[in-house]
């Protein structure tokens, strides 16, 4: 067993030679000041020669949500038994239909988008109502009555107004969905620089030789592991 000894430690010595040298080395980079940032972290930073890619998408069912609550809101009025509750649902309804748009588009950061579509939500329903109270006026009357002719072509009037304002806001709030309702996102595309880490270790294994009758014996192996 004695003469083994001398042979086993010249194959133990490699490892631990090796392994010693990996530690200093290991530890001698740990000592180093770690820099500012990462070569991961550098890789992820967008250069400003990067490419960049612009996207639109659209966001109009959300405007056209807020004036479905307006026309819900605008039936439970018509609906409603006591004037109280006309009141309520009528000016909830010109409030949803009014500024949820706007409110859409602000809280997409749109501003400009949202002065668009309140400009354009009071304006056409505006027009349009103008518009349809010159053509009801312009109807001929049935009652051949001055005074009786007279309030018919008011009646025909006002009707022709309410229209005309039912119309343009029906109108103001597709244009403010097909047009008004899309933003444009740029993105940058970081160019990946990282390279695949690797990592060597020393192996070392004893395995023991020889069973019953036979002489016993000890066997070192040694080796390198590399992990990427």
């Amino acid at each position: 067993m004695s003469n083994r000894l001398p042979s086993i430690v010249r194959l133990v010595a490699p490892a631990l030679v090796a392994a010693a040298t990996l530690s200093v080395s290991g530890a001698a980079r740990a000592d180093e000041p770690a820099p500012s940032e990462s070569p991961a972290a550098t890789a992820a930073t967008p250069s400003p020669d990067a490419p960049q890619t612009k996207s639109s998408s659209w966001y109009g069912w959300q405007t056209l949500s807020t004036d479905g609550a307006a026309v819900l809101l605008g039936v439970l009025s018509a609906a409603a038994d006591g004037q109280t509750g006309k009141d309520a649902f009528g000016g909830a309804a010109i409030a949803a239909y009014g500024l949820g748009g706007p409110t859409v588009h602000a809280a997409h950061g749109r501003w400009g988008a949202g002065a668009g579509s309140l400009a354009l939500r009071v304006g056409t329903p505006v027009v349009t109502g103008f518009v349809g109270g010159l053509i009801g006026a312009a109807l001929p009357t049935k009652n051949e009555d001055a005074l009786g002719g007279l309030v018919e072509n008011v009646g025909q009037t006002y009707l022709g107004l309410v229209y005309g304002v039912l119309a343009g806001a029906g109108i103001a709030a597709g244009l403010d969905a097909a047009f008004l309702a899309h933003e444009t996102k740029t993105a940058t595309a970081a160019e990946k620089t990282a390279r695949p880490s690797m990592q060597v270790a020393p192996t070392f294994a004893v395995t023991r030789e020889g069973g019953s009758g036979t002489p016993s014996g000890a066997r070192a192996t040694v080796g390198v592991a590399a992990t990427f």
